[in-house]
């Protein structure tokens, strides 16, 4: 019995479990764990959670990645090439954000569309000078340029504004553009409206919104497409026979308008009693038929940024009075100091022209704000958003019209309420701006 026992105890000594002194002797087997790794990592990592890749879009110029809500993340650029079709949409050219954290797999593909829905919208930039886009270079901003020249090789998913420049367009424009001062060569595409105030334009490209000319000469070469309407004041149309047209060609010259204005004057039987002052009346007449039209070129490029403007304005008024009031008091003071600055004395150029750009957004938007209340108090159902701005232009200047017409003394309240029209309108676009930065500086937190 004790060598049984004793043999029973060498033969337990001697088995491969008690060989391992780490051996565990429970009821379960070993457990083998695979862990993920993280790249150029030696040792495994024995996390939770695989490794999270982030795909989200980066702007041009831009060192730092724009996440949103996200944190920082180390950026590889991946910009797509133009590619010169119709159907081009760089809505989705995107950068590679990796980021290792302790989270599921998640994959975001995030477009400008995206942005909007989540209120993050890319802030405009303004460029004085020359700028010039690369043909590989994609930009989700709004881009104006102001006091030089402007090359669009690339593509812009925005708006593109040039003030007192030339502008080449080789690349693609997802929005509108506008030319004030300079001329306008198309070989791209222009995914929205095109306007040229001052100059000509050379389409040799696609324009698939509307033209509008203001004073300049429309060349449309054989290759040119607009899928819109041209409009055109005091130009002509230089049309290839293989140039298309979807839309139609409306002109309005100006001995059309020279042929109409005494005819205006002579509706009113003021002139005749005062035959010394039918001159002064028929140019103020004339004056603000140029108004009427700037308004509505104005509100058919522009219809989104108006009607931003035109709620605010019904938002607060007052507000808009207040500042179009200390624009008005500032604008002097501003003068005088980009005067005695060596940097500041090209910009005393532009910022009349800024003033008289944004009076114009801001009556536009005043006239639409009237132009509802109107349709509104004489029930009225007029669904075109011309007709009622049409309208609200009216109603405003009616009364003006016809005090001034009639002359001194009465003369002077029209012109105070044309001053009051236009300070609640430049104070309506100062208001819209402020109000915007505030929204991004809160998202951006």
């Amino acid at each position: 019995m004790q060598g049984l026992t004793i043999l029973l105890i060498l033969t337990t000594l001697s088995s491969p479990l008690a060989a391992d002194s780490h051996a565990y002797v429970g009821s379960l087997p070993a457990v083998e764990v695979i862990a993920t790794r993280c790249a150029d990592e030696d040792v495994a990592w024995s996390g939770l959670m695989p490794a999270v890749e982030v795909t989200a879009p980066r702007y041009e110029n831009e060192d730092i990645a724009w996440c949103g809500m996200l944190p920082a993340m180390d950026v590889t650029a991946n910009r797509q090439a133009h590619n010169r079709t119709k159907n081009t949409e760089p809505t989705h050219a995107q950068a590679i954000l990796v980021s290792h954290v302790t989270e599921p797999d998640v994959e975001l593909d995030l477009s400008i569309a995206d942005l909007k829905i989540f209120g993050a919208i890319p802030a405009a930039v303004t460029f004085s000078g020359d700028y010039s886009l690369a043909e590989n270079d994609t930009i989700y901003e709004d881009v104006t340029v102001t006091g030089g020249n402007a090359k669009i090789d690339g593509v812009i998913s925005g708006d593109l504004a040039v003030m007192g420049g030339r502008v080449d367009i080789n690349g693609m424009v997802d929005g509108d553009v506008a030319v004030f001062g300079g001329n306008l060569d198309l070989m791209g595409i222009i995914d929205g409206d095109a306007a040229v105030l001052g100059g000509n334009i050379r389409n040799r490209g696609a324009i698939e919104g509307d033209l509008h000319v203001v004073g300049g000469t429309v060349y449309l070469d054989s290759a040119s497409v607009v899928e819109g309407n041209i409009s055109m004041v005091g130009g002509t149309v230089d049309r290839d026979t293989n140039a298309v047209v979807l839309g139609t060609i409306e002109s309005i010259e100006i001995k059309a308008l020279e042929k109409v204005l005494p005819r205006i004057s002579k509706a009113f039987r003021f002139p005749r009693m005062l035959p010394s002052a039918a001159f002064p009346r028929a140019v103020f007449i004339g004056m603000l038929v140029v108004l009427y039209l700037f308004n509505v070129l104005v509100l058919l490029i522009f219809p989104n940024a108006v009607e931003r403007v035109k709620e605010k304005i019904k938002q607060s008024i007052w507000a808009s009075v207040g500042l179009g009031i200390v624009m008005e008091l500032l604008f002097v003071p501003l003068i005088v100091l980009l005067a005695v600055s060596i940097i500041g004395i090209p910009l005393i150029i532009l910022l009349p022209l800024a003033v008289f750009v944004a009076i114009l957004f801001g009556v536009s938007a005043l006239s639409l704000t009237t132009g509802d209340r109107v349709c509104k108090g004489f029930n009225w159902k007029v669904e075109s958003q011309l007709g009622r701005f049409s309208l609200g232009w009216l109603a405003l200047m009616l009364i003006p019209i016809v005090l001034i017409l009639i002359g001194p003394p009465v003369f002077i309240l029209g012109f105070v309420i044309i001053y009051v029209v236009m300070t609640i309108g430049l104070g309506g676009i100062i208001y819209t701006l402020i109000k915007r930065k505030t929204v991004e500086v809160k998202i951006k937190k």
